[in-house]
């Protein structure tokens, strides 16, 4: 197994040293909706009955129309989002691997993924990375975590 790494490599920047509790999306996504995981994910962020009222205010949710649309978003807008936000969804798309999962943690916000033999080995390497079920919890999972809890998974991913 050879893990994708990153499809858009992001230069260091003085955000990486930004504490992760202190970034001001909560969690972010940003990419087109291309498949069953992905829009799982969507819907149950977008139905989730505190959406209006919480998690809408406290992250970033981007919808493109269509994968790597750079007509919609420049490199450096996803670049920003993802370091200023402390969760990064990593739904599937075409893919069974995310290039997501690299680039968050490249720039040291916590990946989540949902459970599946697809990312057995990247779980393993206990990273600090957000496991769920499936997407219905991941609601529940932004409005119930810690600041302790995001400070301590943060650590581990800026220790990879």
């Amino acid at each position: 197994w050879i893990p994708l790494g990153v499809y858009n490599s992001f230069e260091t920047s003085d955000l990486l040293d930004t504490a992760i509790e202190e970034r001001s999306n909560l969690f972010g996504f940003l990419g087109s909706v291309n498949g069953k995981p992905r829009g799982e994910m969507v819907d149950a962020l977008q139905n989730h009955h505190r959406w209006d009222s919480e998690l809408k205010h406290r992250g970033h949710l981007r919808i493109l129309g269509r994968w790597h649309d750079s007509c919609e978003e420049p490199p450096s807008i996803y670049r920003a989002m993802l370091y200023d936000t402390q969760y990064v969804p990593c739904p599937t798309g075409i893919h069974y691997e995310s290039f997501r999962t690299w680039e968050a943690m490249e720039v040291g916000a916590i990946p989540v993924l949902v459970e599946g033999p697809e990312h057995e080995m990247t779980i393993g390497l206990d990273f600090g990375i957000v496991v769920l079920k499936n997407w219905g919890e991941l609601p529940g999972f932004l409005l119930s975590v810690t600041s302790e809890e995001t400070a301590a998974r943060g650590a581990k991913i800026r220790q990879r």
